[in-house]
């Protein structure tokens, strides 16, 4: 996976850094007999020389590589816009790139950027500690290098373990647990799950947190009441028709995020239950459409706008600075209670910001 460096190639030439360095760009002179033994050394090393750091001075773009999992997701949307404010307003452009929750297209992204010469990374990555297999990958992200270059690495919303790999994350073991924790206080005992991908940390977080709450509610685990969905609103519909079919008493349930909650939403009120008066409703992001739906959804706030402002920050001190004081930084989460679980609340739309 690791690629061919300047380095690699003057090692094998016999040659200094420097002088493969001015033998591509051509701006010193370099021997005849010299040039030649570089670009032997080039071919037998596969070397792709880096087109655009030869014309850069100082081995700076000023530039941000971020790789997300989708553009469809509005939650990546505000993160994004976040992102590009904050590098904007410290002089940095941003290059985005989606993997379509793809690791080999992740690894290939990744490479386009760094061939691009990106400062920085921030990344939203598909990779997993427990899946086998990633671990080389994960490796390869914590000490990413690239013509003798560090590229310092920042991670939304994933904890590597036993890396360097600095994170902006929040607490989704928690904030699922808090989700549940206001079904359960509200009386319900039936309380069913739509997750989103299980091969994500944030998810197995999420449901952990599920179970946790239910636990302290004296609430029997069921899996019956468990539906495994993919974060998009179709799934969801889909999660929520089939376990009405199987469990027709259910009465409220928890959506890993608001896109699935949204479509689980609609299925409720097309089998013709209430919401919240037959089954109550709640989600995970506070996106902007949940305020538009009837009724409004309650919801967990995680602060998107701080995400990507820190991670932007956090990303260009490593540039400037190196390794900081800490490798995690965890944001606060708040429960939103709306219609879809309260029917006295407040239903106020959000038009700010879209």
């Amino acid at each position: 996976m690791q690629k061919s460096t300047i380095r690699d190639v003057a090692r094998r030439a016999g040659v200094s850094i420097s002088t493969v360095y001015n033998a591509i760009s051509e701006k010193r002179y370099v021997s005849p007999a010299l040039i030649e033994k570089i670009n032997k050394a080039i071919e037998e090393c596969k070397y792709k020389p880096n087109t655009i750091a030869s014309r850069l001075r100082g081995g700076r773009s000023n530039m941000i590589g971020v790789i997300v999992t989708t553009f469809k997701n509005t939650f990546i949307g505000q993160l994004l816009t976040a992102i590009q404010e904050a590098a904007l307003m410290a002089n940095y452009t941003v290059c985005v790139y989606e993997s379509n929750h793809d690791l080999s297209n992740e690894a290939k992204c990744l490479e386009l950027l760094c061939d691009t010469m990106v400062d920085g990374l921030i990344i939203l990555s598909q990779a997993d500690d427990e899946t086998p297999g990633h671990s080389e990958y994960i490796d390869y992200l914590s000490s990413l290098e690239y013509d003798g270059r560090s590229i310092p690495v920042v991670s939304l919303d994933k904890k590597f373990g036993n890396t360097k790999i600095n994170c902006v994350i929040s607490d989704n073991r928690q904030a699922g647990y808090d989700a549940v924790k206001h079904l359960a206080g509200l009386g319900h005992t039936s309380i069913a799950l739509i997750t989103g991908p299980m091969n994500t940390e944030m998810c197995r977080l999420r449901f952990d947190g599920y179970k946790d709450a239910l636990r302290d509610a004296n609430i029997s685990f069921d899996p019956a009441l468990v539906s495994h969905g993919d974060f998009s609103p179709l799934m969801g519909y889909s999660c929520m028709r089939g376990l009405l079919e199987r469990r027709p008493d259910i009465s409220s349930v928890f959506a890993m995020n608001d896109q699935s909650a949204i479509g689980a939403m609609h299925a409720i009120q097309e089998s013709g239950r209430s919401i919240p008066g037959d089954v109550a409703v709640i989600g995970f992001d506070n996106i902007y459409p949940g305020t538009l739906v009837t009724p409004a959804l309650s919801t967990i706030d995680i602060p998107k706008h701080q995400m990507g402002t820190i991670a932007v920050e956090r990303v260009i001190n490593l540039i400037n600075n190196g390794e900081p004081a800490e490798d995690a930084v965890y944001l606060p989460h708040k429960l939103i209670v709306r219609g879809s679980t309260d029917a006295n609340s407040d239903d106020l739309w959000d038009l700010y910001g879209w």
